[in-house]
């Protein structure tokens, strides 16, 4: 069986990527929208956002509170809801996902760092759950990419020896790629679609 692990933004989702220049900025319209300035919506993901993605604290909550502490008159699920449907904006990459999911002894995952709120939207409105075997994420595991005990839960869970097996995986930030590779995955840094599609080991998949 070969796994094939995804991250999702800045590889399969054309938005946060590790490279600043590379962004594809979904709050591009949040002031016009919602009235929420960028800047301030920026000083979340230096804060309790962190926490969010490991699980240790509700987005809906927190989100909540900071609205109020800004003075923002708007319902947090309205505010969530506006972030997840804007933040999609798939890469030419996810056609591999399409093409490969569902194939004989191939299995695909995410390893990506996610809230539980956005891995179910993108699962169950997006429909991704149609796609992948099942969806690692910070939140579910209970710590972000470049702690090494990320990668050995998802070890340990599916029984994987990488030094054996190693899975292919797909990130685009070098700390994650780092951390895998020393445990032994076959780690790949994407700079764009290109490093997934131009893969030899991807292109031998899809021509089979």
């Amino acid at each position: 069986m070969q796994r094939i692990f995804f991250d999702i933004d800045g590889v399969l989702i054309d938005g946060f990527h590790a490279k600043p220049e590379r962004r594809n900025r979904w709050d591009a319209h949040i002031e016009r929208d919602l009235g929420i300035k960028p800047a301030h919506f920026q000083e979340i993901f230096n804060g309790w956002f962190l926490e969010v993605l490991q699980g240790r604290l509700n987005f809906q909550e927190e989100m909540e509170r900071w609205l109020k502490s800004r003075g923002y008159d708007h319902a947090s699920s309205d505010v969530i809801d506006y972030w997840h449907s804007r933040d999609t904006k798939l890469s030419p990459a996810f056609d591999v996902v399409t093409s490969l999911s569902g194939r004989d002894g191939v299995s695909l995952y995410t390893a990506t760092n996610q809230s539980h709120e956005r891995i179910q939207y993108l699962k169950n409105t997006l429909g991704w759950k149609d796609h992948f075997a099942d969806f690692y994420y910070s939140a579910r595991l209970g710590c972000l990419k470049y702690d090494p005990h990320y990668f050995a839960q998802i070890e340990e869970e599916l029984e994987i020896n990488p030094h054996i097996d190693p899975p292919l995986y797909f990130d685009d930030d070098p700390r994650n790629i780092e951390v895998s590779s020393l445990r032994g995955w076959n780690a790949v840094l994407v700079d764009g679609p290109d490093d997934i599609t131009g893969n030899p080991f991807i292109k031998e998949l899809l021509a089979a």
